[in-house]
């Protein structure tokens, strides 16, 4: 059973982890729009928000990320897509009546949805969490098995792409700090999977990549995970080059900014064959990556549009209020003016609300919107576990008319 009803509460900071999701459709029942004076509509998009309204078992989880299984990126080519979406830290139980969550909830850094269709049909989803053996305790989808690996480590998923008969996910491998809020970040780890394969996915390859690199100085970390665009044929993009697009981060004091390298698709796996953007040219070096545009998220998205001109849909200043755009004439830029183009009404309710890592699932869109997701949270992290209305994807639609 799901509910629709917005929970209210006397004291302040209330919301929980969740993350964010979106879809567009042409006709929008019961929805808000927010139009802008060149003819981009903002939509709310109600039908994908009560996708992820789930009273019993998986009832919250923040960073969501889709993939198309069958490597179709492009928006309005597969009919009917069969999609994984992949989330961050999840929560696992019942609510009540009242919205709370009941006592045995559980948490885990790691969950899934797979999704037949694109609409957000609930009879088609069924969330997938692997059970610990024994206990009958939920557990992550995926844990760090690599060498370099401690009990306690766990994964923090990113984007991912298909590619031949393989789905690889990437994610940061993270350790609790004994003496810090903020965990330890061990790198990049690409996890491999079969197209076919489920849960537990016992026959999963995991490696660990040089796509981190630490910070130096004023010179913040460097990391390839956020966003892959597969610009081939086989996506169905309209301008393919066939080169595989990775949209990193590097990650200064106070600010984001946006990184890319690109790869042949049949060397992907090959790590050395990767070449950086350095503002000029295609070179070795992950360090040698030039920062394209500032203020973007620590998850982002890229898309090509129909025009020829690509299109990095990210929170501004990572953490804040507003999902923002940014057109540029490739996926080197140049990057046009930051956007904004939706504040997120969550964050008008309490100061300890926020909401992060907006996102855009193209292959779930239709021709001429773009569907885009944020997740939402709170400081208030008690508060933050308990509520379970406030703690799920939001999801929007962007248009042009």
């Amino acid at each position: 059973m799901s509910r629709s009803v917005l929970i209210r509460h006397a004291a302040p900071g209330r919301l929980l982890t969740l993350s964010a999701l979106c879809t567009l459709v042409s006709l929008i029942i019961a929805a808000s729009a927010c139009a802008q004076p060149d003819g981009i509509r903002v939509v709310r998009e109600s039908e994908w928000i009560a996708l992820l309204d789930r009273d019993y078992g998986w009832n919250a989880a923040d960073g969501c990320i889709s993939l198309p299984v069958n490597g179709i990126e492009a928006p309005g080519i597969d009919p009917h897509p069969r999609t994984l979406f992949t989330f961050g830290d999840s929560i696992i139980g019942r609510v009540g009546q009242d919205g709370r969550r009941l006592p045995g909830n559980k948490f885990i850094n790691n969950s899934m949805l797979y999704l037949d269709g694109a609409e957000p049909d609930p009879s088609h989803s069924a969330f997938i969490y692997v059970r610990d053996d024994g206990r009958g305790d939920p557990r992550a989808a995926f844990i760090p098995s690599t060498p370099d690996s401690m009990p306690g480590d766990y994964f923090w998923l990113l984007d991912g792409l298909a590619l031949g008969e393989d789905i690889h996910i990437f994610a940061n491998h993270l350790r609790p700090d004994p003496n810090g809020f903020w965990p330890i970040n061990l790198g990049v780890t690409m996890i491999t999977i079969a197209k076919d394969s489920r849960p537990p996915f016992e026959s999963q390859q995991q490696v660990k990549t040089p796509l981190y690199h630490p910070a130096e100085g004023e010179i913040g970390p460097y990391q390839f995970g956020p966003c892959f665009v597969s610009n081939t044929q086989a996506a169905g993009w309209p301008n393919p080059d066939g080169y595989v697009y990775a949209f990193g981060v590097r990650e200064d004091p106070w600010v984001k900014k946006s990184i890319v390298a690109r790869v042949r698709p049949e060397e992907f796996t090959d790590f050395g064959a990767w070449r950086f953007w350095n503002g000029g040219e295609w070179v070795e070096g992950l360090t040698n990556a030039a920062p394209m545009t500032g203020r973007i998220s620590g998850v982002y998205s890229v898309s090509p549009m129909p025009d020829g001109r690509w299109i990095m849909v990210f929170q501004k200043d990572a953490i804040g209020p507003e999902v923002a755009i940014r057109i540029g004439a490739g996926p080197t830029g140049p990057w046009g003016e930051l956007r904004a183009i939706y504040h997120c009404p969550e964050t008008d309710r309490d100061p300890d609300i926020f909401a992060y890592n907006a996102t855009a699932h193209p292959h779930l869109s239709r021709p001429g919107e773009l569907l885009i997701s944020y997740s939402v949270n709170s400081w208030d992290f008690a508060d933050a576990f308990t509520w379970a209305d406030l703690a799920r994807p939001r999801f929007i639609s962007l248009r042009v008319d």
